[in-house]
């Protein structure tokens, strides 16, 4: 009888009655009789047999939801992974979901014939931002304005356009275009809170009136505000008055109220709020208003800093004058139960569409000879106006170390969970990357103030600004500004009112 496997069942059945030592010996004789061919052909059958793509058999919805954990410029990283997952991360459900984690401040129209280029180039411009190398850089010189007489107030950024007042002037310069404009107040009042949108510049004048501009029409209009709630030192309102593309809100203080006007229809709303919040959103296209305030443990309003709160909580008005004045509430776990709250940053980074503050947990000494309180945790709050959701959205970050963020004006927020702050020393100043969803933070090698109109200057810039696109910072009368956006330099870029230098000329 053959003593030799006649087949190759054969061969298997009596591979597999051998024992785990005689198996080995098998193994290692055949790997050194294979071909190249043979080997490279084993290998893919042994890489198929112990991996298996999790990702590519989930259904596509959990794979979206998955894909809101990555950033839109890693998901372009993927896809060279497999042919199946450049087809998967190009998908509308995935990138969509991806886009809607990191920008809720924007809506990504998948069913639009151009959505891939529009995901592609915010994609282009976080991956810049989050690694500090602009595709360009501006400088706008011999504005005539002085910098240093300006503060919060009469400073405004929005959409790639800076407005700022001195005494009855208001200068709105366009950062694409280089266009500077100037407006005037009416009987010469003088200018003390101003608010540029997309659409249209809006100013508090000492006199009680808000005097709008729209910039893209030249339409006008004004709308006298109340005299008793003028506050003489600070105006109506210190943070809360704000724009939103053709609608303006002011908060009136002796009525606990806001006031809501429109240029086009010039009229006005006004909704009863109660005390008055530490931050408001207003979305002119949802027609609503968002009210935001702290609350300690007794449900009362928190105010000071270091004071402690047990929750942050919101309520939403609607301002559509068709409608009635409905009213939605809603409120925000806290990473502990009690915290401290730190309001310092919110003066100088909040802007309409979000805001931050510090919030820290402590432990207290029994003793009265102890040292002070020792902190133990501390978080950066970032609370921002989500166009999809319809209302605010509040992520909580471990805090970075960073001690010149208590500096006002020196720091700016780009995106979510991604702060540009100048760091100061002896030679010169840098912009530096705070990537709070990282937690890294990194120079950024594109900004350096070393050399040109800042070099061996010892003021410091008074004012930064900026968004998904531009980084920019003022000093005097200078406006220096860094572009993002590859597509707007290779449109011709920022910077045509004075100089223009493509970071890539910088670097050959």
């Amino acid at each position: 009888m053959d003593q030799y496997p006649s087949s190759s069942v054969d061969v298997i059945d009596a591979f597999r009655a051998l024992t785990a030592e005689a198996r080995r010996n098998v193994c290692r004789t055949l790997v050194a009789e294979f071909s190249h061919a043979e080997c490279h052909e084993v290998w893919d059958l042994i890489f198929n047999r112990f991996h298996f793509d999790v990702l590519e058999n989930l259904p596509l919805e959990l794979s979206a939801r998955v894909a809101g954990y990555l950033e839109p410029s890693e998901t372009f990283r993927l896809r060279q992974v497999s042919r199946r997952w450049n087809e998967l991360f190009s998908t509308p459900a995935i990138c969509g979901s991806s886009f809607r984690s990191f920008n809720s401040h924007q809506i990504l129209n998948t069913s639009a014939a151009e959505w891939k280029q529009s995901y592609s180039r915010y994609a282009k411009c976080q991956l810049a931002l989050r690694t500090g190398r602009p595709a360009g850089e501006a400088l706008y010189s011999d504005i005539s304005s002085d910098w240093s007489q300006c503060n919060d107030n009469t400073i405004s950024y929005s959409d790639g356009m800076i407005a700022w007042a001195k005494n009855q002037v208001i200068l709105l310069l366009c950062l694409r275009s280089g266009r500077a404009r100037y407006f005037n107040t009416a009987n010469r009042q003088v200018v003390v809170c101003v608010r540029v949108s997309s659409r249209i510049i809006a100013a508090l004048t000492s006199h009680g009136s808000c005097q709008v501009w729209n910039h893209k029409s030249g339409k006008e209009g004004m709308l006298r505000l109340p005299s008793a709630n003028y506050k003489v030192s600070l105006g109506y309102i210190r943070h809360n008055f704000l724009v939103d593309e053709d609608t303006i809100a002011v908060y009136l203080a002796g009525s606990q109220s806001i006031i809501v006007w429109d240029l086009q229809t010039e009229t006005s709303r006004q909704i009863y709020i109660g005390a008055e919040p530490f931050h408001i959103f207003l979305d002119a296209k949802g027609k609503t208003l968002t009210v935001m305030r702290l609350e300690d443990a007794h449900e009362n309003l928190v105010y000071r800093h270091g004071d402690h709160i047990s929750q942050i909580v919101g309520v939403t008005y609607s301002i559509d004058r068709n409608s009635r004045s409905d009213q939605r509430s809603f409120s925000f776990p806290l990473p502990n139960s009690v915290m401290s709250v730190d309001l310092r940053l919110h003066s100088c980074l909040n802007n309409i569409k979000s805001c931050c503050f510090r919030l820290s947990t402590t432990i207290s000494h029994d003793k009265k000879d102890d040292a002070q309180p020792l902190a133990v945790g501390e978080f950066i709050t970032f609370i921002s106006y989500s166009n999809i959701l319809n209302r605010p959205v509040a992520r909580f970050y471990p805090e970075i170390p960073c001690g010149e963020m208590d500096k006002r004006c020196l720091a700016t927020v780009m995106s979510e969970g991604l702060v540009y702050y100048l760091a100061e020393n002896d030679t010169d100043s840098s912009a530096i990357v705070l990537d709070y969803r990282r937690g890294e933070a990194i120079q950024a090698p594109g900004i350096n103030l070393a050399s040109g109109v800042f070099g061996g200057n010892s003021q410091y810039p008074c004012y930064c600004f900026g968004d998904t696109f531009i980084y920019g910072i003022g000093l005097s009368d200078v406006v220096r500004v860094w572009c993002f956006d590859e597509d707007v330099m290779a449109g011709g870029g920022i910077g045509r009112h004075e100089i223009f230098r493509d970071r890539r000329d910088l670097e050959s």
